[in-house]
């Protein structure tokens, strides 16, 4: 296990690096998130565009360096995310004619939240000993449907 000091309020935390492979896969979500928040940007600050920031930044942290209170905010940003998202699709979904995207991202979001719960639940239960590739999936399903929602959403507030 390789540790990492950390500064924080002027005391050093020794925080062991976390699961390479969550953490490359966070590492390329946020690169996908960044050029769809980029290409669909259409000038908009919404609670959609920060909750997706807050997401990456705390999935990073929480990916990046294992410690309690980095697992703590990036649960507490993947529910109030989940919210969002759920909020987001409900809210475009009404107004636009193609509902295919919008239905698929709200399937996703709730794929990708049901796949991390089992997975926590096997692995509390001892089922299963591993949880990177179903948790690497939540990655790769919550990536699509926030792609999905920032293209829908840019769609319809470009005018």
């Amino acid at each position: 296990m390789k540790f990492v000091p950390i500064l924080v309020w002027n005391n050093i935390f020794f925080i062991y690096m976390a699961n390479k492979l969550l953490l490359t896969s966070t590492i390329i979500m946020v690169i996908i998130h960044y050029i769809n928040l980029y290409k669909y940007n259409s000038k908009n600050t919404d609670i959609l565009v920060y909750s997706i920031l807050f997401g990456l930044i705390t999935s990073l942290l929480n990916h990046g360096l294992s410690h309690n209170i980095f697992k703590i905010l990036d649960r507490t940003m993947m529910v109030i995310a989940f919210f969002i998202n759920i909020y987001f699709s409900g809210k475009i979904y009404s107004k636009i004619k193609n509902k295919y995207h919008i239905e698929n991202a709200y399937l996703l979001t709730i794929f990708a939240v049901l796949l991390f719960l089992c997975t926590k639940f096997l692995l509390k239960s001892g089922k299963i000993t591993i949880n990177y590739i179903p948790h690497l999936f939540a990655h790769i399903l919550i990536t699509i449907a926030n792609s999905l929602l920032l293209r829908e959403y840019y769609l319809l507030n470009k005018n």
